[in-house]
């Protein structure tokens, strides 16, 4: 357990020290910061942390694991569930809360695609002929 708490706490050490010393960052314009190999290490620090956190809360929640089978579902509808969450609250609601929000409409369309239409979620249903 220490060497997990140790893995987090370096981690997110280098993460911050590679925030500051490389500036903004912004990939979606091939910006990396004013330096590849701070983004690199940053990028390294910070998949150790999320390894640290992952072995340290063992098995995720059921609707952590829904989720995570339904990745593909939220990016295909994310946009239209997007559009209609903001059309129907303002947009002085958190972005957490948004967020979090959004993520639990998915939970029944990804039920449901999982029970519905398998090959969307990569599952295979095989008939007995």
């Amino acid at each position: 357990m220490y060497v997990l708490f140790f893995a987090f706490a370096i981690g997110l050490l280098f993460v911050l020290l590679c925030n500051q010393k490389n500036g903004f960052v912004g990939m979606y314009r091939c910006n990396y910061g004013g330096n590849i190999f701070f983004f690199l290490l940053g990028g390294i620090a910070g998949i150790v942390i999320v390894w640290a956190l992952s072995k340290s809360l063992g098995q995720a929640p059921k609707a952590i694991r829904v989720i995570s089978r339904g990745t593909i579902i939220i990016l295909g509808f994310h946009k239209i569930l997007i559009h209609l969450v903001r059309t129907t609250f303002t947009q002085s609601v958190f972005d957490i809360a948004f967020a979090v929000l959004l993520l639990l409409l998915f939970i029944p369309l990804i039920i449901a695609s999982e029970k519905h239409f398998p090959l969307l979620v990569g599952k295979y249903r095989v008939q007995n002929i």
